[in-house]
């Protein structure tokens, strides 16, 4: 821009003025009257800021800023962060409309909106404090240039970033074709003649048919999402509810346990039957990763108990069985040798049968010393490690350490056969089902070193359910869990265990199949096709474990139906198919596993400066969500020793899309407000629809619900 020739010396920044008035006087006396202004208030709106505008002969403009600096008035910008433009209006507002400068903001309220827009330019964006727009529908109409393009883009971000619900970007040359380049929203009424309503109604139509935006995918895993404990049969949801708050865990680390316990209960009796060919059997592989101190122990135990007191029973009448066999073995061995020195012609003595070790929960997991227990108990076993790292690891004790128990184990997880050559008792033995859960806790830097890259690639990491909760804080709690829920699990756990399976040809165990209803069965097929095109487009790691939950997803219908069944009666008669509700909840389910895999891979793929600022959101989510400069400094005061250095790192998480900064309202007692870092609300972040193959990870976003033209079935099964 060409200057004035007509100048004076500017008022200096570092004189001050009593009144706004005096400070833009000060200004008027260097540059002559000026042609606008507007003026900038606080939430309540007592004036901080005006922004004058001085137009020359000469057609230049120019633009200057007073602003209050502790109770005086100033000839220089305002503080940052900068409050935005006609703020107290914005306090209610549902839709905000932002546009580039405050001309085209006073516009846009002469059509009858709510609108805004920042102070200094279009480049200083990033100096104004957005939080007031966190809740709302965001509507911006850019300039018609390359700058105004750039603000709009600008803005978006960080209206995302503020918490904004939904962010639609209007261009007014969709409609004013003939608006000239750099036109904005106040020069649109001189091409309608002035007519207001005619503009509005124009502008309405523009937004009703603008694209909402996507939000910005965040560098790195998104925040852990809740549990969905409300889809849990009873009286599951019950023990999951009840003993998370008495432990002070995360309910998912009782959640996967149990799953797995209702999955061996049910063993090999009962199967979902898909179509012919094709039945889904009760498997479960869940792994919780937490870190040492965190409640994983005794959230698994809890859900375990019914088993193991099963087990403890059907332990003493195995010891029983045994002296009662070892008593008869005597009486055999000498009335055997009687008859073999008798020389007679009457039969030889009856041997008598060896007692069949009954199991339901075994900790030796090779093949070799699972396989005689599960000759024995066709019905399945439950693997059970505390540590689950000695699991994945015995993959690997024979065969030189070139994991020859890993292709038994990939059989496993669909009940395949298999086969095994002993070097003792038995040389060979068969299993033509072999029905076993997993279930097992492990620490996040150890499982991470188990898996390794080669059980991603043979499809072992894509067989296990993974819950990576934040590690919660185990305070003391008078809390318990009552009598009435831990009966209801143990009882139900037992009517599972009563249950029969039927037998195939071959006189071998084998599943009783249950189909699904109709409209059941229509919403599986819908949930397994998603699946289906997502595996399609997911990153290498990913899709193999996306693959693996259509499978789970009938699974956990499966285990749904049968659990509410049991938790309702007795003994369970004649199976009934399996209803919608039932697989509504495992759809839900599925979703979750989905977006915690994701998650879990992310954080197990990262780089340690993902680490760092993942630990960094896991403690704020720890937290509640929310912490201000402070309170992390004090709480990290060997790791951020300044201030600034505290506030560094929440910046960082703010750029890459993890929250968001909020100013807190001024206390009781009054005092300066102070600015908290607020990640983004988890349900939001839920509803997002981000591309697929992501930027750092290469994860791809995933969630079932979240289909780009989800059918009305779908959206009425999400409730």
């Amino acid at each position: 821009m060409n200057q004035p020739q007509k100048r004076n010396n500017p008022p200096s920044s570092k004189l001050t003025y009593s009144t706004s008035e005096d400070a833009i006087a000060a200004l008027i006396k260097q540059h002559g009257p000026s042609s606008n202004s507007w003026t900038y208030t606080d939430p309540k709106g007592s004036p901080v800021g005006v922004v004058v505008r001085f137009d020359f002969p000469n057609g230049d403009k120019l633009i200057r800023p007073v602003s209050l600096h502790k109770s005086k008035w100033v000839c220089s910008g305002m503080p940052e962060p900068r409050p935005l433009y006609a703020l107290p209006a914005l306090a209610n507002a549902r839709t905000i409309y932002v546009v580039e400068g405050e001309k085209s903001a006073d516009a846009a309220i002469e059509y009858g909106f709510i609108a805004t827009t920042s102070s200094h330019g279009s480049k200083s964006a990033s100096k104004t404090s957005w939080s007031p727009l966190c809740g709302t529908d965001l509507v911006i109409f850019p300039d018609n240039d390359t700058a105004g393009e750039q603000y709009a883009e600008e803005v978006s971000k960080l209206a995302f970033q503020a918490g904004a619900k939904s962010v639609r970007i209007v261009r007014l040359l969709d409609h004013w074709d003939v608006l000239p380049e750099g036109g904005d929203i106040a020069d649109v009424l001189e091409l309608e003649g002035g007519d207001t309503a005619v503009v509005q109604a124009a502008i309405e139509k523009l937004v009703e048919q603008a694209e909402i935006e996507l939000p910005p995918t965040p560098n790195g895993p998104p925040p852990f999402k809740p549990f969905p404990v409300d889809t849990l049969p009873e009286p599951l949801r019950s023990l999951v509810t009840e003993g998370s708050r008495a432990i002070g865990c995360d309910p998912s680390m009782i959640a996967l346990p149990a799953l797995a316990v209702a999955a061996v209960a049910i063993g090999n009796s009962r199967a979902i039957k898909i179509k012919p060919g094709w039945i889904e059997r009760a498997t479960i592989w869940a792994v919780v990763v937490a870190r040492s101190g965190s409640a994983k122990s005794p959230a698994m135990k809890l859900a375990v108990e019914p088993l193991r007191d099963v087990q403890k029973m059907v332990s003493k009448e195995n010891e029983l069985a045994q002296k009662d066999f070892e008593v008869d073995e005597q009486i055999y061995n000498r009335e055997n040798r009687r008859w073999e020195k008798s020389n007679n012609q009457d039969p030889p003595p009856s041997k008598p049968d060896t007692p069949v070790c009954n199991r339901f929960v075994v900790s030796d997991t090779t093949i070799e010393a699972l396989a005689p227990i599960l000759k024995d108990n066709p019905r399945g076993v439950l693997v059970l490690r505390d540590e689950l790292g000695a699991w994945i690891k015995s993959f690997g004790q024979y065969k030189g350490g070139a994991g020859g128990d890993c292709e038994s184990w990939l059989s496993i997880f669909d009940s395949g056969p298999i086969m095994v050559d002993r070097k003792t008792g038995t040389r060979h033995l068969s299993i033509p089902a072999a029905q076993v859960s997993v279930c097992g806790t492990i620490q996040p830097g150890a499982f991470d070193l188990a898996l390794g890259e080669a059980h991603f690639e043979n499809g072992l990491a894509a067989r296990l359910l993974i819950a990576m909760p934040p590690a919660p804080c185990p305070l003391y709690s008078e809390r318990s869990i009552s009598d009435s829920t831990l009966t209801a699990w143990s009882k139900t756990i037992d009517t599972l265990l009563a249950l029969k399976p039927g037998a195939d040809d071959d006189d071998d165990a084998h599943p009783i199949g249950i189909s699904m209803t109709p409209d059941a069965k229509d919403l599986w097929v819908e949930i397994h096709d998603e699946l289906a095109r997502r595996v399609e487009i997911a990153e290498d790691r990913l899709a193999p474990a996306l693959s693996k939950l259509r499978a789970y997803s009938a699974r956990f219908a499966l285990i749904f139906h049968l659990v509410s069944e049991a938790g309702r009666r007795i003994a369970l008669g004649p199976p009934s198919r399996i209803g919608i509700d039932s697989v509504r909840a495992a759809v839900t389910l599925t979703s979750w596993f989905a977006d915690e895999t994701e998650r879990a891979y992310a954080i197990l793929g990262s780089d340690a400066e993902d680490q760092e600022l993942l630990q960094l959101v896991r403690l704020i989510e720890n937290k509640g969500g929310s912490i201000s400069t402070k309170k992390l400094q004090d709480a990290k005061r060997a790791k951020y020793q300044k201030s600034a250095d505290a506030k560094a790192a929440l910046d960082d998480l703010v750029s890459n899309g993890w929250g968001r900064w909020e100013q807190s309202p001024r206390g009781l007692k009054g005092g300066r407000p102070t600015e908290r870092f607020v990640l983004h609300d988890q349900r939001d972040t839920a509803k997002r629809e981000t591309p697929l193959g992501a930027k750092k990870t290469g994860v791809s976003r995933f969630a079932v619900q979240r289909t780009t033209n989800p059918t009305p079935r779908t959206l009425q099964a999400m409730g």
